[in-house]
């Protein structure tokens, strides 16, 4: 199971650390869409267009509870899809190799109007920009 990461689940985010013990390998990657930053706290991503999001590609073993702990964590809930916070899909990422990956990833579930573009598709943290 892969899944394209691009905010606090990425391995130096603040969610990323506890994921350390299941994942099975880790890819820099990129997916067409756009960021945007929700006051500070966490990125929001709308897949597709001409911008790109870079973030990784995480590996992990195929395993049913493990991506319901993903959904729990982004606030996705498939019986209730329509008032979930992030929307599980299915993206293609391009890794630095070039090779092409199909990753769920999570797409965010609300009006994005009044939040500002990450312009570089690139969101830090400042934990992960101040690490010491």
């Amino acid at each position: 199971m892969r899944i394209f990461v691009y905010g606090t689940l990425k391995m130096n985010g603040p969610l990323g650390k506890n994921q350390k013990k299941y994942v099975q390998k880790v890819e820099n990657a990129i997916v067409p869409g756009t960021l945007y930053d929700i006051n500070g706290n966490y990125p929001a991503a709308i897949f597709g267009g001409e911008k790109t999001i870079l973030g990784e590609v995480h590996t992990y073993p195929d395993s049913l509870q493990l991506l319901e702990s993903f959904d729990r964590i982004e606030g996705y809930n498939r019986k209730n899809k329509m008032n979930s916070l992030y929307r599980r899909v299915s993206v293609i990422a391009t890794t630095e190799t070039g090779a092409s990956k199909r990753c769920f990833a999570y797409e965010f579930n609300r009006d994005l109007s009044e939040f500002p573009i990450i312009t570089d598709g690139v969101w830090y943290n400042l934990q992960e920009m101040f690490l010491v």
